[in-house]
Protein backbone atom coordinates (compact mmCIF):
# COMPACT_ATOMS: atom_id res chain seq x y z
CA UNK A 1 0.00 0.00 0.00
CA UNK A 2 3.45 2.29 -0.38
CA UNK A 3 1.64 3.72 -3.60
CA UNK A 4 -0.88 5.71 -3.16
CA UNK A 5 -2.37 8.59 -4.91
CA UNK A 6 -4.68 10.74 -3.90
CA UNK A 7 -6.59 14.08 -5.96
CA UNK A 8 -9.49 15.82 -5.86
CA UNK A 9 -12.91 13.94 -6.62
CA UNK A 10 -13.64 14.91 -10.65
CA UNK A 11 -16.80 14.56 -12.01
CA UNK A 12 -16.21 11.52 -13.90
CA UNK A 13 -15.63 9.54 -10.46
CA UNK A 14 -18.71 10.15 -8.60
CA UNK A 15 -20.61 6.71 -9.43
CA UNK A 16 -17.39 5.32 -7.62
CA UNK A 17 -17.60 7.52 -4.82
CA UNK A 18 -21.33 7.04 -4.43
CA UNK A 19 -20.92 2.88 -5.61
CA UNK A 20 -17.68 3.12 -2.72
CA UNK A 21 -20.31 5.05 0.07
CA UNK A 22 -22.77 1.88 -0.82
CA UNK A 23 -20.32 -0.83 0.37
CA UNK A 24 -18.05 0.94 2.82
CA UNK A 25 -18.14 -0.36 6.67
CA UNK A 26 -17.30 3.09 7.79
CA UNK A 27 -19.28 5.70 5.14
CA UNK A 28 -22.29 7.29 6.57
CA UNK A 29 -25.36 8.99 4.82
CA UNK A 30 -22.88 12.31 5.58
CA UNK A 31 -20.27 10.75 2.91
CA UNK A 32 -23.08 10.63 0.36
CA UNK A 33 -22.63 13.22 -2.23
CA UNK A 34 -26.52 13.77 -2.85
CA UNK A 35 -26.78 14.53 1.35
CA UNK A 36 -23.88 17.44 0.16
CA UNK A 37 -25.53 18.48 -2.32
CA UNK A 38 -27.92 21.06 -0.37
CA UNK A 39 -25.12 23.05 0.82
CA UNK A 40 -24.95 24.62 -2.80
CA UNK A 41 -22.58 27.53 -1.39
CA UNK A 42 -19.86 25.59 -0.35
CA UNK A 43 -16.58 24.80 -2.31
CA UNK A 44 -16.49 21.35 -1.68
CA UNK A 45 -12.97 20.08 -2.06
CA UNK A 46 -13.68 16.11 -1.82
CA UNK A 47 -10.67 13.86 -1.79
CA UNK A 48 -10.12 10.38 -3.46
CA UNK A 49 -7.00 7.21 -2.67
CA UNK A 50 -6.43 5.22 -5.21
CA UNK A 51 -4.11 2.20 -4.92
CA UNK A 52 -3.35 0.02 -7.66
CA UNK A 53 -6.01 2.33 -10.31
CA UNK A 54 -8.99 1.53 -7.60
CA UNK A 55 -10.51 3.72 -4.97
CA UNK A 56 -9.19 2.65 -1.56
CA UNK A 57 -10.54 5.46 0.40
CA UNK A 58 -12.90 8.97 -0.31
CA UNK A 59 -12.51 12.18 2.26
CA UNK A 60 -15.59 14.41 1.99
CA UNK A 61 -14.34 17.78 2.57
CA UNK A 62 -13.64 21.48 2.05
CA UNK A 63 -10.50 24.23 1.92
CA UNK A 64 -11.11 26.51 4.50
CA UNK A 65 -9.12 30.20 4.30
CA UNK A 66 -7.95 32.38 7.00
CA UNK A 67 -5.49 34.89 7.43
CA UNK A 68 -3.70 33.81 4.57
CA UNK A 69 -4.00 29.86 5.72
CA UNK A 70 -5.44 27.03 4.05
CA UNK A 71 -7.38 24.22 6.44
CA UNK A 72 -8.32 21.32 4.84
CA UNK A 73 -11.25 20.39 7.37
CA UNK A 74 -13.42 17.35 6.49
CA UNK A 75 -16.63 17.85 7.09
CA UNK A 76 -17.75 20.75 6.23
CA UNK A 77 -21.53 21.38 6.13
CA UNK A 78 -22.12 17.72 8.05
CA UNK A 79 -21.53 16.65 11.67
CA UNK A 80 -18.62 13.53 11.15
CA UNK A 81 -17.13 13.18 8.58
CA UNK A 82 -12.84 11.51 7.76
CA UNK A 83 -12.17 8.56 5.49
CA UNK A 84 -14.48 6.10 4.46
CA UNK A 85 -12.61 2.56 4.05
CA UNK A 86 -12.73 -0.85 2.09
CA UNK A 87 -13.96 -3.58 3.45
CA UNK A 88 -12.12 -5.23 6.43
CA UNK A 89 -9.73 -2.51 7.03
CA UNK A 90 -6.39 -2.96 8.37
CA UNK A 91 -4.03 -0.97 10.31
CA UNK A 92 -1.32 -0.97 7.43
CA UNK A 93 -3.72 0.16 4.93
CA UNK A 94 -5.13 2.73 6.85
CA UNK A 95 -1.71 3.62 7.84
CA UNK A 96 -0.97 4.47 4.26
CA UNK A 97 -3.82 6.39 3.48
CA UNK A 98 -3.54 8.70 6.18
CA UNK A 99 0.36 9.18 5.16
CA UNK A 100 -0.98 9.70 1.74
CA UNK A 101 -3.17 12.11 2.60
CA UNK A 102 -0.60 14.33 4.75
CA UNK A 103 1.75 14.22 2.10
CA UNK A 104 -0.80 15.47 -0.83
CA UNK A 105 -1.16 18.05 1.68
CA UNK A 106 2.35 19.02 1.62
CA UNK A 107 2.42 18.97 -1.69
CA UNK A 108 -0.67 21.48 -1.44
CA UNK A 109 1.09 23.90 1.27
CA UNK A 110 -1.94 23.36 3.15
CA UNK A 111 -1.69 24.81 6.64
CA UNK A 112 -3.43 22.30 8.56
CA UNK A 113 -6.01 19.44 8.41
CA UNK A 114 -8.93 18.56 10.53
CA UNK A 115 -11.19 15.68 10.33
CA UNK A 116 -14.32 15.12 12.96
CA UNK A 117 -14.51 11.30 13.83
CA UNK A 118 -17.98 9.76 14.98
CA UNK A 119 -18.22 7.42 17.65
CA UNK A 120 -16.34 3.93 17.29
CA UNK A 121 -19.81 2.28 17.70
CA UNK A 122 -20.65 3.96 14.70
CA UNK A 123 -18.43 1.11 12.28
CA UNK A 124 -17.93 -1.75 14.38
CA UNK A 125 -15.65 -3.33 11.78
CA UNK A 126 -13.60 -0.07 11.63
CA UNK A 127 -12.69 0.24 15.09
CA UNK A 128 -10.88 2.94 16.39
CA UNK A 129 -8.07 2.33 13.27
CA UNK A 130 -8.68 5.82 11.88
CA UNK A 131 -8.04 7.77 14.86
CA UNK A 132 -5.00 5.38 15.52
CA UNK A 133 -3.57 6.32 12.56
CA UNK A 134 -4.10 10.15 12.96
CA UNK A 135 -2.68 10.07 16.65
CA UNK A 136 0.64 7.82 14.90
CA UNK A 137 0.81 10.42 12.43
CA UNK A 138 1.01 13.71 14.41
CA UNK A 139 -2.62 14.62 14.67
CA UNK A 140 -3.88 16.15 18.19
CA UNK A 141 -7.57 15.49 19.63
CA UNK A 142 -8.80 19.37 19.07
CA UNK A 143 -12.39 19.19 20.51
CA UNK A 144 -14.81 16.73 21.66
CA UNK A 145 -18.48 16.83 21.82
CA UNK A 146 -20.28 14.09 23.46
CA UNK A 147 -23.22 13.01 22.79
CA UNK A 148 -25.91 10.67 24.84
CA UNK A 149 -26.53 7.37 22.53
CA UNK A 150 -29.09 4.95 23.38
CA UNK A 151 -28.15 1.36 22.97
CA UNK A 152 -31.40 -1.01 21.40
CA UNK A 153 -29.48 -4.01 21.77
CA UNK A 154 -29.50 -3.38 25.70
CA UNK A 155 -33.44 -4.25 25.43
CA UNK A 156 -34.31 -8.00 25.76
CA UNK A 157 -36.04 -9.32 23.36
CA UNK A 158 -39.41 -9.64 25.58
CA UNK A 159 -39.38 -6.29 27.24
CA UNK A 160 -40.11 -2.96 26.11
CA UNK A 161 -38.05 -0.46 25.16
CA UNK A 162 -39.37 2.14 27.60
CA UNK A 163 -39.05 -0.24 30.86
CA UNK A 164 -35.72 -0.94 29.62
CA UNK A 165 -34.50 2.49 29.04
CA UNK A 166 -36.36 5.17 30.32
CA UNK A 167 -35.34 6.25 34.28
CA UNK A 168 -38.80 6.86 35.98
CA UNK A 169 -39.44 10.53 35.46
CA UNK A 170 -39.78 9.70 31.43
CA UNK A 171 -41.87 6.90 32.31
CA UNK A 172 -44.41 9.24 34.08
CA UNK A 173 -43.92 11.53 31.31
CA UNK A 174 -44.83 9.08 28.36
CA UNK A 175 -47.73 7.99 30.60
CA UNK A 176 -48.93 11.08 31.09
CA UNK A 177 -48.87 12.18 27.79
CA UNK A 178 -50.56 8.99 26.97
CA UNK A 179 -53.35 9.96 29.18
CA UNK A 180 -53.69 13.11 27.80
CA UNK A 181 -54.11 11.44 24.45
CA UNK A 182 -50.88 12.70 22.29
CA UNK A 183 -50.36 10.32 20.49
CA UNK A 184 -47.34 9.48 17.58
CA UNK A 185 -46.84 9.17 14.22
CA UNK A 186 -44.69 8.87 10.92
CA UNK A 187 -43.96 12.48 9.05
CA UNK A 188 -42.29 12.79 5.67
CA UNK A 189 -41.58 15.92 3.77
CA UNK A 190 -45.34 16.56 3.67
CA UNK A 191 -45.73 16.73 6.91
CA UNK A 192 -42.60 19.63 7.25
CA UNK A 193 -45.68 22.00 7.50
CA UNK A 194 -47.19 20.99 10.40
CA UNK A 195 -42.99 20.46 12.58
CA UNK A 196 -42.51 23.97 11.29
CA UNK A 197 -43.88 26.05 13.65
CA UNK A 198 -42.78 23.95 16.79
CA UNK A 199 -39.58 23.98 14.90
CA UNK A 200 -40.02 28.11 15.26
CA UNK A 201 -40.94 28.25 18.39
CA UNK A 202 -38.24 25.71 19.93
CA UNK A 203 -35.90 28.30 18.75
CA UNK A 204 -37.63 31.44 19.35
CA UNK A 205 -37.70 30.05 22.85
CA UNK A 206 -33.90 29.08 23.04
CA UNK A 207 -33.06 32.27 21.67
CA UNK A 208 -30.75 30.80 19.10
CA UNK A 209 -30.96 29.91 15.26
CA UNK A 210 -30.84 26.65 13.69
CA UNK A 211 -28.40 24.96 11.21
CA UNK A 212 -30.91 23.95 9.11
CA UNK A 213 -33.73 25.89 7.40
CA UNK A 214 -37.04 24.30 6.68
CA UNK A 215 -36.17 24.50 2.93
CA UNK A 216 -32.90 22.44 3.90
CA UNK A 217 -34.51 19.86 5.40
CA UNK A 218 -37.50 19.27 2.95
CA UNK A 219 -34.61 19.25 0.32
CA UNK A 220 -33.01 16.32 2.07
CA UNK A 221 -36.16 14.74 2.98
CA UNK A 222 -37.53 14.76 -0.98
CA UNK A 223 -33.63 13.29 -1.40
CA UNK A 224 -33.59 10.77 0.88
CA UNK A 225 -37.33 9.50 2.17
CA UNK A 226 -36.36 6.20 3.09
CA UNK A 227 -33.18 7.52 5.50
CA UNK A 228 -34.93 10.53 6.97
CA UNK A 229 -38.39 11.12 8.48
CA UNK A 230 -39.76 12.77 11.32
CA UNK A 231 -41.50 11.21 14.57
CA UNK A 232 -44.61 14.01 15.66
CA UNK A 233 -46.33 14.09 18.62
CA UNK A 234 -50.10 14.91 18.09
CA UNK A 235 -52.50 16.09 20.38
CA UNK A 236 -55.65 16.80 18.58
CA UNK A 237 -54.94 18.54 15.65
CA UNK A 238 -52.47 19.95 16.73
CA UNK A 239 -48.77 18.90 16.25
CA UNK A 240 -46.79 19.49 19.81
CA UNK A 241 -43.46 18.16 19.33
CA UNK A 242 -41.12 16.40 16.27
CA UNK A 243 -37.79 15.05 16.08
CA UNK A 244 -35.90 15.13 12.93
CA UNK A 245 -34.63 12.07 12.50
CA UNK A 246 -31.94 10.67 9.67
CA UNK A 247 -30.47 6.88 9.70
CA UNK A 248 -26.71 7.62 9.06
CA UNK A 249 -26.15 3.40 8.98
CA UNK A 250 -27.99 0.81 8.72
CA UNK A 251 -27.42 0.31 12.62
CA UNK A 252 -26.78 4.08 13.55
CA UNK A 253 -29.68 7.12 13.69
CA UNK A 254 -29.33 10.51 14.61
CA UNK A 255 -31.74 13.18 16.12
CA UNK A 256 -30.89 16.73 14.37
CA UNK A 257 -33.87 18.41 15.63
CA UNK A 258 -35.96 17.61 18.86
CA UNK A 259 -38.73 20.14 19.33
CA UNK A 260 -42.19 20.95 20.73
CA UNK A 261 -44.37 23.46 21.92
CA UNK A 262 -43.89 24.61 25.50
CA UNK A 263 -47.01 23.00 26.78
CA UNK A 264 -46.56 20.26 24.39
CA UNK A 265 -42.84 19.70 26.51
CA UNK A 266 -44.75 20.24 29.22
CA UNK A 267 -47.37 17.55 28.17
CA UNK A 268 -44.68 15.22 27.64
CA UNK A 269 -44.82 14.86 23.67
CA UNK A 270 -41.45 14.44 23.12
CA UNK A 271 -41.41 11.49 25.14
CA UNK A 272 -43.74 9.79 23.05
CA UNK A 273 -42.30 11.08 20.24
CA UNK A 274 -38.98 9.21 21.14
CA UNK A 275 -41.11 6.41 22.47
CA UNK A 276 -42.95 5.67 18.94
CA UNK A 277 -39.08 6.83 17.27
CA UNK A 278 -37.28 3.89 19.56
CA UNK A 279 -39.83 1.22 18.47
CA UNK A 280 -39.51 2.32 15.05
CA UNK A 281 -35.69 1.89 14.69
CA UNK A 282 -35.45 -1.79 16.96
CA UNK A 283 -38.21 -2.90 13.84
CA UNK A 284 -36.58 -1.94 11.68
CA UNK A 285 -33.19 -3.41 12.71
CA UNK A 286 -31.51 -0.22 13.70
CA UNK A 287 -29.23 -0.81 17.23
CA UNK A 288 -28.01 2.90 17.87
CA UNK A 289 -29.58 6.40 18.42
CA UNK A 290 -27.16 9.42 18.65
CA UNK A 291 -29.36 12.28 20.62
CA UNK A 292 -26.80 14.76 19.30
CA UNK A 293 -24.38 16.76 21.21
CA UNK A 294 -24.97 17.95 24.41
CA UNK A 295 -21.53 18.88 26.18
CA UNK A 296 -18.08 19.50 25.04
CA UNK A 297 -14.93 19.99 26.66
CA UNK A 298 -15.69 23.64 27.81
CA UNK A 299 -19.48 23.47 28.83
CA UNK A 300 -22.63 21.34 29.07
CA UNK A 301 -25.83 22.08 28.66
CA UNK A 302 -26.78 20.18 31.92
CA UNK A 303 -31.13 20.20 31.53
CA UNK A 304 -30.67 18.65 28.02
CA UNK A 305 -28.25 15.81 29.24
CA UNK A 306 -29.69 15.02 32.06
CA UNK A 307 -33.09 14.84 30.22
CA UNK A 308 -31.49 12.19 27.58
CA UNK A 309 -29.63 10.36 30.01
CA UNK A 310 -33.23 9.87 31.88
CA UNK A 311 -33.82 8.19 28.35
CA UNK A 312 -31.43 5.58 28.64
CA UNK A 313 -28.36 7.77 26.85
CA UNK A 314 -25.12 6.75 27.59
CA UNK A 315 -22.31 9.64 26.43
CA UNK A 316 -19.88 8.83 23.25
CA UNK A 317 -17.58 11.10 22.07
CA UNK A 318 -17.27 12.78 18.72
CA UNK A 319 -13.39 13.78 18.21
CA UNK A 320 -11.70 16.77 16.17
CA UNK A 321 -8.29 15.38 15.31
CA UNK A 322 -5.70 17.86 13.96
CA UNK A 323 -2.57 17.70 12.49
CA UNK A 324 -0.44 21.35 12.09
CA UNK A 325 1.71 20.98 8.87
Amino acid sequence: MKDLTVGVLQPVDIPAWQAFVASSPNATLFHDLDFLAYHRSIDFHHLVVRGDGNLVAIVPGALLESDGKRTWRSPVGASIGGPALTRRPRLNRVMAIVDALLTYAREQRWSSIEMTLPPSVYHPEAGDLVAFALVRHGFREEGRWLSPMLDLDRVPAAASVEASLFERRQLQALHGGQAAGIVACLGGFTELKEFAPVFEETYARLATRPTHTIADLEFLMRRFPDRIHLELARHGPRTVAGIFVMRLTERVAVTAYICSTDDGRRAGGVVVAMSSLLNRLRRGGGRWLDLGPSATERSTNAGVMLFKEGLGGVGYCRTRWACTL
